[in-house]
């Protein structure tokens, strides 16, 4: 490189260049010239303007890369450090513990590197199903959107939070539901959440599933009892139910036995617990083996007990020979121990009960009477 066309003294290869300055250069080849000296006009350009970074940016979500933040500029190039350190790759997702800088080259000039801020919401999901009853049992239900906020986050602290049905109307913010509050959700629908912090300036999308579940129901109690095993099953049986008699302890099964002869009332409520239980009463009958009919107010009568919650039912009583002593109906105080109003022997008598429900049902069995 030379100062002037002519000029015999090469300059220094370091030398400084003046802006619009015209210098010489000679391509020297084995110690020749080969094509002359040749102008070159220096024009020095001022770096380009760093990048522009969007007021508001994505909060950190995981697998985050710098490619899905809101920065404009050309080739940009990311680092770990504001002066020196490394050039990080759009590849690697973003450690939003570790400070980066962002720059733009134009025509193979950089620009001054910028700070880039990776916010973190610390939600505490992306995604969560929630179930709710479907009262009307026609697949819609109106929901209100913003009771589910808190399975996201416990603070809404400087956070807005706009719900959308598409996720790219979350990602840009437009077409927000308005009547989220009261909005008629079907089932299986996925709604996409937008929580944005003004004081990091970033948003994050997540996704809220509505699943509805149909209210339990209880159609038919199939009772079993005067029998060794006493049992209740409560119809229909459906793997969503859970069934109880009591209300606290739950099981899959619909089926209950080694019942006592007494009331029960029985639960069933979704898994889910979507909807509300519900509840029935069941009886199970049962008489006793023995009575005492001697006028002291206790065990003087005979019957079978819970029997008035019956639809239909009569009771006849024989002695050991099979001679009809008495009937009674499912209304009755039961049997006193008389036959034409004399007192009947202590000893074994027998009985026959004949209920209706869809069928007729006859249980045959005996009991002692003690003086």
């Amino acid at each position: 490189w030379y100062s002037s066309a002519d000029s015999q003294t090469p300059l220094d290869d370091d030398f400084l260049i003046t802006d619009g300055a015209t210098y010489y250069m000679e391509k020297i080849a084995e110690d020749c010239p080969s094509l002359g000296r040749q102008p070159v006009q220096m024009n020095i350009l001022p770096p380009p303007s760093p990048p522009v970074i969007g007021n508001v940016q994505p909060c950190y979500y995981q697998n985050m890369r710098f490619s899905d933040l809101n920065i404009q500029g050309q080739n940009l190039i990311f680092y770990d450090s504001l002066t020196e350190g490394n050039v990080v790759s759009d590849i690697i997702s973003i450690n939003p513990n570790n400070t980066y800088y962002v720059t733009q080259t134009i025509n193979n000039c950089e620009s001054q590197r910028i700070h880039v801020n990776i916010e973190n919401l610390n939600l505490a999901t992306k995604s969560h199903t929630v179930y709710v009853c479907d009262n009307g049992k026609d697949d819609t239900e109106a929901v209100n959107l913003s009771d589910y906020v808190s399975h996201f986050t416990n603070s809404l602290n400087g956070i807005s939070v706009s719900y959308y049905v598409t996720p790219e109307d979350a990602l840009i913010g437009t077409n927000a539901i308005a009547n989220y509050q009261n909005y008629q959700a079907e089932n299986n629908q996925t709604f996409y959440l937008r929580f944005y912090s003004e004081e990091f300036g970033c948003f994050e999308v997540v996704e809220l599933t509505i699943w509805l579940s149909s209210p339990p129901e209880i159609t038919e109690l199939l009772i079993n009892d005067f029998a060794n095993n006493n049992s209740i099953t409560i119809l229909p049986y459906n793997e969503n139910y859970l069934y109880s008699l009591n209300g606290i302890t739950y099981q899959n099964s619909n089926y209950f036995e080694n019942l006592q002869g007494g009331e029960y009332f029985v639960y069933v409520k979704n898994i889910d617990e979507s909807c509300q239980p519900i509840m029935d009463n069941a009886f199970l009958l049962s008489y006793p083996k023995f009575f005492t009919p001697n006028g002291d107010g206790f065990n003087d009568y005979w019957r079978i007990q819970f029997s008035q919650y019956q639809e239909l039912l009569n009771v006849e009583i024989y002695d050991r020979y099979g001679t009809l002593i008495t009937f009674f109906d499912k209304n009755s105080t039961g049997w006193d121990g008389t036959f034409n109003g004399n007192n009947l022997p202590a000893t074994d008598y027998w009985f026959k009960i004949t209920r209706i429900s869809d069928q007729k049902l006859i249980h045959r069995g005996h009991f002692s009477l003690i003086r």
